[in-house]
């Protein structure tokens, strides 16, 4: 094999292993560590059947003698489950965290001296 032959890329794991230097690669070998580990705590946390998305995105443009090639990616991993707030609707359309049409009570102080106690002291 000629020195030409072994630096052709024929296959698609050889393009991702040389695009930026091999930082795309190792990049996107960190994020799917990191993203394995999110999807164990998501699990461990809130069970269900947590996944995660790589999506690889590759332009190659002819630019004269050159292909330009340029790749991005994003990952994506479970959110956290936000939690359930009710809140009411109050008769004028704004929102609130006591209902409306709840009567209200008005209490009393019974702490004074005049305090009556229904216990009794025993012998």
């Amino acid at each position: 094999m000629s020195e030409n032959e072994s630096e052709k890329i024929r296959c698609f794991s050889l393009l991702m292993q040389n695009l930026e230097g091999g930082n795309l690669e190792a990049d996107l070998s960190r994020d799917l560590q990191q993203g394995i580990e999110k999807l164990n705590a998501h699990y461990e946390n809130y069970r269900g059947n947590p996944s995660m998305e790589i999506n690889i995105k590759i332009k190659i443009t002819k630019d004269g003698i050159n292909m330009d090639t340029k790749a991005d990616y994003t990952v994506k991993t479970p959110k956290q489950p936000r939690t359930r707030t009710a809140l009411f609707l109050t008769p004028d359309n704004f929102l609130s965290k006591r209902n409306p049409n709840q009567r209200e009570f008005t209490f009393r102080d019974v702490t004074g001296e005049n305090q009556q106690t229904a216990f009794r002291p025993t012998n």
